[in-house]
């Protein structure tokens, strides 16, 4: 799946982290490993393990090279975990498509909603000169004022808030300007995907992967995926060594195979991830491509267990949700519970959020589901002074289903599911 070239760079970042002077947690995990050609056998790295690890001991340059310590999102079920930054760019560096696009069209307004993706705009924008306004993916009606008055070409952002944002705003005659749209953080549905790419009629979409780990982009299309139209990526060759793996730990080749993403960074960082469990779920699309990269192509599906979920207004936290079926007791049973979330289409053609959450009911009580929901709905917020009900009322969402599930079902880790 990898081309030789970056397996052979793979093994030399595990011999280079054995001889390192500098982090401890390295040389004993993998003191051990001695083999190099049986790649398999080397343990895979986890975010769990990392954040066991005092933050020095994972340190892998001298502190004075260091320019801040960035936190990761903490949406992976797995809480937050500090990251170092790296201040210098590594020569080796390559830039990502939609950047050579934006140069040949000469592109040099955007927008870019803030949070997590404003350390990479800051980064593309202090290399193309672009001028940029941020939006706030919590105001979506001061947002879309401020797009219409500043006209911008490019969009860069998460697909949950661009999809938001497309349903605010007024004047459709300015989407036209738009040329450029770069999606980062979480993955865009296929749903989502067609929403914006039919009111960008004149826009070229492009997904890219970035770890917050890794501080870089490394997946994204190749010319042949833009061309189509498609919203997959390939792992690129000159970051990462990648896997995708089953439950087992088994390496999955094959077309359609579907399991989670593991990397190995290749690129010079601070802190080198080594078969590292980045937690996303991903499937293989096509085993080769016309293009010159020589990498499957793959789509990134989402997380496999995550904590929050944005959505427009607000998001969906499980401490929060947690909050309200302890409230419920009387409704229901145990603390199990599971949270479906889909985005459908309403009949003006807006997307909205759709949440169902399945609980273990208690039979005594003889609860409807009706009501249940409702009392969900008011008492769920998303965020502080806003409940899911409000965006009920204001024909944000869909509303809240409830369903019950057998008395006795035992679902282990109670999660968030994206559908």
């Amino acid at each position: 799946m990898n081309p030789p070239e970056a397996q052979k760079e793979a093994l030399a970042v595990l011999n280079g982290v054995l001889e390192s002077n500098y982090s401890n947690f390295y040389r004993k995990k993998y003191k051990h490993c001695t083999k190099f050609d049986d790649w398999v056998s080397i343990p895979f790295l986890t975010r769990s393990e990392m954040q066991r690890t005092s933050f020095f001991d994972r340190l892998f340059i001298p502190l004075g090279d260091m320019d801040m310590v960035r936190p990761t999102s903490g949406t992976s079920g797995r809480g937050i975990l500090l990251m170092p930054k790296w201040g210098k760019k590594p020569q080796s560096y390559k830039p990502p498509l939609h950047v050579k696009y934006i140069k040949q069209k000469s592109l040099n307004r955007a927008v870019t909603f803030s949070g997590a993706h404003s350390y990479y705009a800051n980064d593309v924008r202090n290399r193309l000169g672009i001028d940029y306004l941020y939006l706030d993916p919590g105001d979506m009606q001061t947002s879309a004022r401020l797009f219409n008055l500043y006209k911008p070409e490019i969009i860069y952002g998460f697909p949950y808030a661009i999809a938001s944002l497309v349903s605010s705003l007024s004047e459709k005659s300015l989407a036209q300007k738009v040329q450029a749209i770069i999606f980062f953080g979480e993955r865009c549905s296929d749903t989502q995907w067609r929403f914006i790419q039919k009111y960008f009629a004149n826009a070229v979409i492009f997904s890219e992967y970035a770890s917050i780990e890794t501080q870089a982009t490394i997946a994204g299309p190749c010319t042949e995926i833009v061309r189509k139209k498609e919203k997959y990526v390939h792992p690129l060759p000159d970051y990462v060594f990648f896997e995708i793996i089953d439950s087992s730990g088994e390496t999955l080749t094959k077309e359609g195979a579907s399991g989670e993403l593991v990397i190995t960074t290749i690129s010079p960082v601070v802190f080198p991830l080594i078969r590292y469990r980045t937690g996303d779920s991903a499937t293989i699309i096509y085993s080769s491509c016309p293009c010159s990269i020589k990498t499957p192509v793959i789509s990134i599906d989402g997380r496999i267990e995550i904590d929050r979920l944005r959505i427009p207004g607000g998001e969906l936290n499980l401490a929060e949700i947690e909050r309200v079926v302890s409230q419920c007791q009387e409704y229901v049973t145990g603390g199990d519970f599971l949270v479906q979330y889909i985005e459908i289409k309403d009949r003006y053609g807006v997307l909205k959020p759709k949440v169902t959450i399945e609980l273990s009911w208690n039979k005594k009580k003889k609860a409807d589901s009706t009501v249940l929901a409702k009392i969900f709905a008011q008492t769920l917020r998303v965020a502080p002074q806003y409940t899911y009900a409000d965006g009920v009322r204001e024909g944000k969402y869909e509303p809240l289903t409830i369903q019950f599930l057998p008395q006795d079902t035992n679902m282990g880790k109670r999660r968030i599911i994206r559908n």
